[in-house]
């Protein structure tokens, strides 16, 4: 698929007969035909699912603090969306409403309605750290939502510039506007913002639970 080259995927935690299982919380996740895990930790439940044709399958075990896991792919995140493999794209920003720099500034390019929405906010304001812009665009028959993540206060400075609270408020955010939907982000705060990137995909990890959302290695 053009634009879409897969890289190593997180291991699956619910395994058994390549079924559709769904967890407690409702949501179904699809396990990879692996040998079912018997290993009960704390934080570990069971749940049973009907199948189709109604009859009971085996009880399964899932961990929900890592039932749903980011996924990693290589390529271009904004080339992705438009070819319709993302409904939601993420990025950070500062708080200075320049998006001048690194994907900021071809998103800007590309989508001048997200940057539009960047200029709707107080330009230099403190208070905007944890908070997201957002414009929904129509590209091709089909519409994106780019969010403006306000991760870091500034693009001057040395040292590490990205927020890593600002970080898990707006990816606490995303996850109450835009839950159940496809969602695309770049190595947020871990490029020109020059944060530990173990540490900020921790918090994305941990905000966007159970969530479809996809780390997108840029690939030219």
């Amino acid at each position: 698929m053009p634009g879409l080259v897969p890289t190593a995927r997180p291991k699956p935690l619910l395994r058994g007969e390549g079924r559709v299982r769904r967890p407690l919380s409702g949501k179904s996740i699809r396990d990879r035909g692996e040998r079912q895990s018997r290993l009960r930790l704390p934080g570990w439940q069971d749940a049973q699912h009907s199948s189709r044709d109604g009859v009971l399958q085996r009880p399964f075990r899932f961990h929900r603090a890592e039932a749903f896991m980011m996924k990693i792919i290589k390529g271009d995140l904004i080339k992705l969306a438009l070819d319709g493999h993302f409904d939601v794209i993420v990025h950070g920003c500062n708080c200075q409403c320049t998006m001048g720099a690194g994907i900021a500034k071809t998103i800007k390019e590309v989508f001048p309605e997200a940057y539009a929405a960047d200029l709707s906010t107080p330009k230099g304001s403190r208070e905007k750290l944890g908070s997201i812009s957002a414009a929904t665009v129509t590209r091709a028959g089909q519409q994106i939502t780019i969010v403006n993540g306000y991760t870091q206060f500034h693009w001057r400075g040395a040292g590490v510039l990205v927020d890593y609270a600002a970080v898990r408020t707006v990816m606490k955010q995303v996850k109450l506007r835009f839950a159940e939907r496809r969602i695309g982000y770049p190595r947020i705060g871990a490029g020109l913002a020059k944060g530990d990137w173990t540490l900020i995909a921790q918090i994305i990890d941990a905000e966007l639970e159970e969530e479809d959302h996809t780390l997108v290695e840029y690939l030219a």
